[in-house]
């Protein structure tokens, strides 16, 4: 088999040593939903191009369990593979340092997106920061600058101004692939309408979309999270008009597209802007229909999301509790 169908795994011998196998790609990223029973790994004192891959495989796997295991899960996991990561990345060949800086980069930046999914804004940050010095060490400049536009990402709730300014520096950066400027101009795009900007708001929305059509698709990217799909995009503009008080919009743009929700956690991120849509133009029925497929969804792969998501949620649907569906949905969601 090609190494596009196995993964590379690090396994203790019972005399404590480490061995590499090979295992079949797609049984071995099933053993994500699993995650919290699965036992880490430490590193091999010899790193050899076979170690580099098995890491790397083990950061798909992280990123697998990351869409179906609690982010508290997946937090743990990965701090201690980072801690492993860091711990030998001073003392590798000097042929394989920036490849292993680049994979504690990868690393340290999926940890900040499962805090931020654990609702711990500090460690966001934290983490986000450490990808981007591992980034500067690895002379990994498009990360560097991803890093800023995901540190907007976690802050355009509370401090939506500075986190224009964030996302605003890696949008102008035309040296930047277009698939990083696409993301940083979507999260612009959320800032300013969080700041109440609406013409700003939807002239990031343009510039998202105009980089999204110049994307390469063998564009190599810092991250899985940040491809622009049109119905990314399509969440991130229906995300804006909420904000903006035009949720007949986001309803416009959400409704048809509900099919592609495929997993729980796109029910987790996508869902929120239609069920508040439908409870702010007083389509309770379905509101309470989409809030109930977000809250099994939540349950099902132990993910808060995003608690800004819930809470706002929470509080479009609370004019008709005493619904026995709606007290129902509320319930699920404060659990």
């Amino acid at each position: 088999m090609s190494h596009a169908d196995t993964a590379l795994v690090l396994q203790r011998r019972p005399d404590g040593s480490v061995i590499i196998v090979e295992m079949d790609r797609r049984a071995f990223l099933a053993t994500a939903g699993a995650a919290g029973a699965v036992a880490v790994v430490p590193l091999p004192d010899r790193v050899t191009p076979d170690v580099m891959t098995a890491l790397s495989d083990r950061y798909d796997w992280h990123v697998r369990a990351g869409r179906v295991m609690p982010a508290e899960t997946v937090s743990r996991l990965m701090k201690v593979d980072l801690e492993e990561i860091s711990r030998v990345a001073g003392n590798v060949p000097t042929s394989f340092r920036p490849a292993m800086l680049t994979l504690a980069s990868r690393f340290a930046e999926h940890l900040g997106w499962m805090r931020q999914e654990a609702d711990d804004t500090t460690g966001a940050l934290y983490w986000t920061d450490r990808a981007a010095d591992f980034a500067h060490a690895a002379g990994w400049r498009h990360m560097a600058s991803y890093a800023l536009s995901r540190k907007a990402a976690i802050v355009l709730n509370t401090q939506p101004r500075h986190a224009t300014e964030l996302a605003g520096l890696v949008r102008k950066d035309r040296r930047l692939p277009a698939g990083v400027i696409a993301f940083a101009a979507g999260k612009e795009a959320e800032a300013h309408a969080r700041a109440g900007n609406a013409k700003g708001a939807y002239e990031a929305l343009d510039l998202a979309r105009a980089a999204a059509d110049r994307i390469d698709p063998d564009e190599p990217l810092p991250a899985p999270q940040m491809v622009a799909t049109g119905a990314l995009l399509d969440a991130r503009q229906s995300r804006c008009d909420l904000v903006l008080g035009r949720p007949e919009a986001v309803i416009t743009t959400l409704a048809p597209i509900t099919a592609e929700w495929i997993t729980p956690r796109s029910v987790i991120n996508y869902g929120p802007p239609l069920a508040i849509a439908y409870a702010k133009v007083g389509h309770i029925d379905k509101a309470s229909r989409v809030a109930g497929s977000i809250a099994r969804s939540r349950q099902q792969c132990g993910s808060t999301g995003s608690l800004q998501d819930v809470r706002e949620l929470r509080s479009a649907l609370r004019p008709w509790a005493g619904r026995s569906d709606v007290d129902d949905v509320i319930a699920a969601l404060s659990t």
